[in-house]
């Protein structure tokens, strides 16, 4: 099996659905990664309480900082919601969005806008752990847990070899 082409592999934009129209995102520079990366990393410091008071500056945008962020995020999209006259919150809404889809990855990004903004309760990229991908069911007994948990006693190994019997149900035996 051979690597895909990369712009087969990937699709290197978002369209995110604002009233009648769909802006689209193009995927960040290298420069914008970068950058997107260390204010995630901030950001989790900060959550996690271990930001110096210098990281926690870093982290509040004036209006000039902000709009820059927002340009970023969008590029040229940008422009075109400021013609088009999208209110504030929109815009806003799609820059974090383009922000968690260039740190966290699309899916991220996909819950992030269809959340309208608001985080998950756990997950990638909010600083909390995931909850487990298991398959097994959510619930058990308190019988089943206390025999899987149980420890068992290994059997001695004998010398030579058991005789096979059918053991009889509860019911039957005496």
């Amino acid at each position: 099996m051979a690597f895909k082409n990369a712009t087969e592999a990937l699709q290197p934009w978002l369209d995110l659905p604002i009233g009648e129209k769909t802006y689209r995102i193009p995927a960040a520079s290298i420069a914008t990664g970068l950058y997107c990366q260390r204010a995630a990393e901030l950001a989790l410091s900060a959550r996690l309480g271990t930001a110096s008071a210098e990281d926690l500056a870093a982290l509040k945008l004036d209006d000039e900082q902000e709009r820059d962020f927002n340009r970023r995020m969008l590029g040229p999209a940008y422009d075109e919601m400021v013609t088009d006259g999208v209110g504030w919150e929109h815009l806003s809404l799609a820059a974090r969005t383009a922000f968690q889809w260039t740190v966290n990855g699309r899916d991220v990004a996909e819950d992030y806008w269809n959340r309208g903004g608001q985080r998950a309760e756990a997950g990638p990229g909010n600083g909390r752990r995931p909850a487990p991908q298991d398959r097994r069911p959510a619930t058990r007994t308190a019988k089943t847990t206390a025999r899987k948990t149980t420890p068992r006693k290994a059997a001695a190994k004998k010398s030579t070899p058991r005789k096979r019997t059918q053991a009889k149900p509860k019911a039957l035996q005496a």
